[in-house]
């Protein structure tokens, strides 16, 4: 059996089976499956499309109570005594791409007790890797929006052996300081 309706707040559905599966919701909603004498069988808060519960075990659901929140939105779902229907397709992708064919500088850059730039701004940046090698005697911060670097909370600090590579490339100057001379390797594209 399959349901679809628009609405806001709670709602109870009494339909009994062994498979729930939500098919589609404009937002997430709370799912709660009961049991007899209202045992709860599976609970779970902010779920969207896909959410399903398989009750192999032989335990039924008799009813199910569904919360649209606040808002009226359109809610479908498939309830069978065996797992059937179809899975639903995830409406949005989100992935992170390495980046490839494009060239890459790497430098050794000293810095010392005072802010050292690490990288000039480049608003063609696709790849940053600050690397302070293992065999460092000291910590470097790093400020990645062009700021002045201070070994404070306003920098963040790459310890000997760490190496910085962020998801997405800052395009600021990048700048650095530590306490005394330390090679930092750095790798942009």
């Amino acid at each position: 059996m399959t349901k679809q309706e628009n609405w806001a707040g709670l709602r109870e559905f009494l339909y009994a089976g062994h498979y729930f599966e939500l098919l589609a919701t404009t937002n997430p909603v709370d799912v709660t499956l009961y049991g007899a004498a209202d045992v709860v069988l599976a609970r779970e808060l902010q779920v969207s499309a896909g959410y399903f519960v398989d009750r192999k075990d032989g335990v039924r659901f008799e009813r199910i109570e569904i919360d649209a929140g606040g808002v009226a939105q359109n809610v479908k779902f498939i309830v069978t005594d065996g797992q059937s229907g179809q899975r639903a397709a995830p409406t949005s992708i989100s992935a992170s791409v390495p980046a490839t064919g494009i060239a890459f500088t790497q430098v050794k850059v000293t810095v010392n007790n005072a802010s050292t730039p690490l990288r000039a701004a480049n608003l063609s940046r696709k790849y940053l890797c600050v690397q302070n090698p293992s065999g460092a005697a000291n910590s470097v911060f790093i400020r990645a929006e062009g700021g002045v670097a201070i070994a404070d909370a306003t920098a963040f600090e790459l310890r000997p052996g760490q190496t910085w590579e962020p998801p997405v490339a800052p395009t600021g100057q990048i700048n650095a300081i530590a306490a005394a001379g330390t090679d930092v390797n750095v790798i942009e594209g």
